[in-house]
């Protein structure tokens, strides 16, 4: 076995991650307010809102179909490096009512997601899956050649397609129909969550316990924070700020400055925090729970 593969066994099952020596940079300059160096109390708190039965299996991502207002959970539904055929997705309300739990089937351990338009791009294992939501249905499946754990999936606003490979240490592209590997030995260990903004491409990593942004012009890599464990998902929320899930289960929020406050630990209930989705017009925090096979809600409040 892969070292990079090893490492990644333990931080998923064993719960272990290292952590890299690296001096911090802040996302922006946007935040000059001395208080945000001075707090001891994390500025938000969150109120449990609803959470659904254990009805899923290894449930791993969430996203948010605006169209529809539903959303959308993939189901690796057994081991997440085996092609097993297991795989699904589910619809569900934003209230937490299941619509369809097997509402797209035949893929083997779907992971990240990402929507543009009506199209749903899901990671699986070595592919990465295009999806007709309107049609409920696989339209396109891209193998990405040497992919060994594909994990989450991002959307610019041109609808070019990010993806992490958490073995390989690559970020690949889907642009047009052509598949790409956009970054390589970069020095990435274990990149999981994205995020894009206009300028930069956020990363967090499992292995390497820190969040990396990527300035998308000139390569350059900078260590925003780190100490966050098995970084998974990560959303924006506004202002400046962040949410980061770690997948041992804790939630961080950033401030735009690299500081960060622990806003939900649920470790000692042994519930994992998975790839998060943010609805921020309905301030609305979706956690999927991994082994737990639960979604929870959460509001965010001052």
């Amino acid at each position: 076995m892969k070292k990079s593969k090893f490492h990644l066994f333990l931080v998923l099952f064993y719960g272990l991650s290292g952590c890299i020596q690296s001096s911090r940079e802040p996302l922006n300059n946007a935040s000059s307010d001395p208080d945000v160096y001075t707090r001891t109390q994390p500025p938000l708190k969150l109120n449990k809102v609803w959470e659904t039965d254990t009805i899923f299996t290894t449930v791993e991502s969430i996203v948010f179909y605006p169209i529809q207002n539903i959303l959308i959970a993939s189901n690796i539904n057994g081991d997440p490096t085996k092609k097993d055929g297991n795989g699904f997705l589910s619809r569900l309300t934003t209230k937490g009512e299941v619509i369809d739990l097997h509402w797209v089937t035949g893929l083997n351990a779907p992971k990240g997601m990402g929507i543009y338009g009506n199209k749903l791009y899901v990671t699986d294992i070595d592919e990465l899956v295009e999806i007709d939501i309107e049609k409920s249905k696989i339209v396109k499946k891209y193998p990405v050649i040497g992919a060994e754990f594909l994990s989450d999936v991002v959307i610019d606003s041109q609808g070019i397609v990010y993806f992490t490979d958490s073995n390989t240490n690559k970020i690949h592209q889907l642009k047009g129909d052509m598949i790409t590997t956009w970054l390589e030995n970069a020095d990435l260990d274990g990149p999981n969550g994205l995020f894009v903004t206009e300028r930069h491409l956020l990363i967090t990593s499992m292995a390497s316990s820190d969040l990396r942004s990527i300035n998308m012009t000139t390569g350059k890599i900078k260590v925003v924070t780190d100490n966050i464990g098995a970084g998974h998902g990560i959303m924006a929320i506004g202002n400046g700020g962040y949410l980061i899930s770690n997948w041992q289960g804790e939630i961080y929020y950033l401030n735009a400055d690299g500081t960060k406050f622990k806003i939900l630990d649920t470790k000692k209930d042994n519930i994992n925090a998975a790839d998060i989705e943010y609805i921020k017009e309905k301030n609305l925090l979706l956690v999927p729970t991994f082994f737990d096979n639960r979604i929870m809600a959460y509001s965010l409040h001052e």
